[in-house]
C-alpha cells in the first residue's frame, strides 16, 4: 500500500507482480471521474499488449461536479514552468462563453 492508501503501481499499472495490473481507484490516485477510466483504458491497453503505454494524467481533465462547476486541464502554469515552457497561458472564466448562458438559461437545477 502507498502513502496515499492505493496500491503501488509503476507507470505501466504493474503491480509488484508484473502480471498484475491496478487500474480504477486502487492506485489512490485523484478522485476525478476521467482518472480511473483512464486508468482502466491504459491498464487494460498494456496486459494485452505488452506494457507499450505509460500512465500519464496530465491531459486528463479534472472536474467538480458543483455549482458554479469547477474544471481544469494539462498542467498548471508552475508545473508548465518547470518543464521548460515558454508558453503563454490563460485562464478564463466559464460565464465568457455563450454555451454558459445557454446552459444557465435553459436547465432548472
Amino acid at each position: 500500500m502507498s502513502k496515499r492508501f492505493g496500491i503501488v503501481v509503476n507507470d505501466f499499472l504493474t503491480t509488484s507482480n508484473p502480471s498484475i495490473y491496478a487500474a480504477g481507484d486502487v492506485p489512490g490516485d485523484p478522485m476525478f471521474v476521467y482518472v480511473p477510466a483512464c486508468a482502466g483504458t491504459v491498464a487494460a491497453e498494456n496486459a494485452l499488449s505488452g506494457n507499450v503505454r505509460q500512465y500519464d494524467l496530465t491531459a486528463v481533465p479534472r472536474v467538480t461536479f458543483s455549482d458554479p462547476a469547477v474544471a481544469s486541464g494539462g498542467l498548471t502554469d508552475e508545473e508548465a514552468r518547470q518543464r521548460g515552457s515558454s508558453r503563454s497561458y490563460r485562464r478564463c472564466r466559464s460565464n465568457t462563453f455563450p454555451a454558459h448562458s445557454r446552459l444557465v438559461t435553459h436547465v432548472d437545477f
